[in-house]
């Protein structure tokens, strides 16, 4: 509960500051926790599939915790990109539009890839398949 209290602030934080002078650290403290949080749930994905997990037995709850950590890398580039948009919005030009639109663009192909993501953890909740 920690952890994600923490992270949760960090990440409200950083979203809040992107535009200021404390963002820069914010927006790289929340994706350096990003890869350090999703490669741990695929580590421990990995030790429940080679059998070698102490708190996690269930196949299907491993798969889950992977999809979880791929989620959470996944969920790199969009922030990456929204904290890009906020800083171009404190800054409104005449190429900002431009600059604003491929952002948006850079967005589809992870938010699509999180979806799936979701709705496949959302079915190995259900139907527990392993």
């Amino acid at each position: 509960w920690i952890v994600a209290i923490l992270w949760a602030l960090l990440s409200f934080g950083a979203d809040r500051a992107a535009s200021g002078s404390a963002g820069k650290l914010l927006s790289i403290s929340d994706v350096v926790l990003r890869v350090i949080l999703g490669a741990g749930f695929i580590y421990d994905a990995t030790l429940v599939f080679a059998g070698t997990a102490r708190t996690v037995d269930a196949e299907w709850l491993g798969a889950k915790i992977g999809l979880y950590g791929v989620l959470i890398i996944v969920s790199i580039p969009v922030r990456m990109a929204g904290f890009r948009i906020r800083r171009r919005l404190a800054v409104v030009g005449p190429d900002t539009a431009h600059e604003l639109s491929a952002a948006l663009k850079s967005l589809q192909t992870p938010t699509l890839l999180a979806w799936v993501v979701i709705f496949v953890a959302a079915w190995l909740g259900v139907a527990k398949p392993m």
